[in-house]
């Protein structure tokens, strides 16, 4: 019986693989044969993954937004916290929040290294990482799922924003976001309290077609003092339509 790879291109081998979604799908297409996970592997089954955050990504950013066939093999993204304090404040934590990131394939870092930064980013610092951001996602189109546990919300709320690109893309199934009070913030530097709440955002809530949509948010709280409140008062709230 002869092999895949002799009678299919290798050119319709990677039309494929980019058909599956779920990376033990691709793992076991691969180990089929040496010569199969030659192609799924490197090529298909490191990109479908990312769980990254903003700050230490630029270069991530910066290469799919200059790969459009790369970028269409990323199937999830999850944007972490950058501090471990933003996520020891409440009961709500899921698992992805406290999950090491997802090491990228070294290629898409310049010089092999990622970016580290002390504390939190700056405002100005914030709105450049997000802009490179929203180029890369651009170009994912395949995106199936995307989660945002970083603290704030993004800070850029404008026409060509992170949501309204994530509605654009018309492959986005799965969204699970974090709406975090600005007051468990630690020294949130200048800038970041005027960001707007995304249950405020018109752009967040223009987002259509999912199928599995979680928030948990403290917009529908009542007032508190910001002594009293803490992550047991927000809401959580998942939908399946």
């Amino acid at each position: 019986m002869s092999a895949l790879t002799d009678i299919l291109p290798v050119e319709t081998l990677h039309e494929v693989v980019s058909s599956l979604d779920s990376p033990s799908d691709i793992l076991s297409f691969g180990i089929s044969s040496k010569a199969l996970a030659d192609i799924a592997i490197p090529h298909h089954l490191k990109f479908r993954v990312f769980r990254v955050r903003i700050s230490r990504s630029a270069a991530i950013w910066r290469f799919f937004a200059q790969a459009d066939l790369t970028a269409g093999e990323v199937r999830e993204l999850d944007i972490l916290p950058e501090n471990i304090s933003d996520v020891c404040h409440g009961d709500y934590g899921p698992d992805r929040w406290m999950a090491e990131p997802l090491v990228p394939p070294k290629e898409l870092f310049e010089g092999g290294q990622a970016q580290h930064f002390k504390g939190r980013p700056s405002f100005e610092q914030t709105r450049r990482d997000e802009m490179l951001l929203v180029d890369a996602v651009k170009r994912m189109k395949n995106l199936r799922r995307f989660g945002w546990y970083r603290s704030p919300p993004p800070v850029i709320v404008e026409q060509d924003d992170l949501w309204h690109t994530l509605g654009t893309l018309g492959s986005l199934e799965e969204l699970d976001v974090v709406d975090e009070p600005f007051s468990v913030l630690t020294h949130a530097p200048a800038g970041y309290i005027a960001v707007k709440p995304l249950a405020s955002t018109e752009t967040f809530l223009s987002l259509r077609g999912l199928k599995n949509l979680t928030i948990c948010t403290h917009a529908y709280d009542q007032k508190q003092d910001k002594a009293t409140k803490t992550w047991r008062n927000w809401i959580c709230d998942s939908n399946h339509p």
